[in-house]
């Protein structure tokens, strides 16, 4: 099985935000804007969004800025990107308290809090079309993708 990212290939991280997007009374869209979960506010110009995402912008005439989760984030709005600096597979409880830390778990809680949050992800067996089931819980120890990242903005 092939990792979905190699080495050198860049990303960007979408973020839960509140998209407002302004119109005129004259069916002109006149800015759009993205309020961040850290109170960062970023405006652009329409004639600088790109043409794909323009389109789709005017689905939003006449709603409501809303929280959004980070699946629906345009690209264009991103503010963190990074670089694949190394590939590799490993046993999930191979992980190391410091590995834990680097996802976001807080020091206090090291590996048991990733394995907290890692069976309230994919703790409940899945069943596919086909019949089988797949178990990525905490005690079944699946293979996973280690992936290193390094900032790039």
């Amino acid at each position: 099985m092939r990792a979905r990212l190699e080495i050198d290939d860049k990303f960007w991280v979408p973020e839960k935000h509140i998209l407002a997007v302004d119109f005129s009374n004259h069916n002109t869209m006149l800015s759009v804007r993205c309020l961040y979960a850290d109170g960062e506010t970023r405006e652009w110009n329409p004639k600088d969004i790109p043409m794909k995402a323009y389109e789709k912008l005017w689905d939003y005439e006449g709603r409501q800025p809303m929280l959004r989760p980070y699946i629906f984030m345009f690209e264009f709005m991103h503010r963190y990107e990074g670089i694949i600096t190394s590939v590799g597979g490993e046993r999930l409880q191979d992980i190391s308290y410091n590995d834990t830390v680097a996802e976001g778990i807080d020091k206090q809680y090291g590996i048991w809090g990733f394995q907290v949050l890692w069976d309230s992800i994919n703790g409940k067996p899945k069943k596919k079309k086909d019949g089988t089931v797949i178990d990525n819980s905490w005690k079944t120890n699946p293979w996973v993708w280690k992936y290193g990242i390094k900032p790039i903005c």
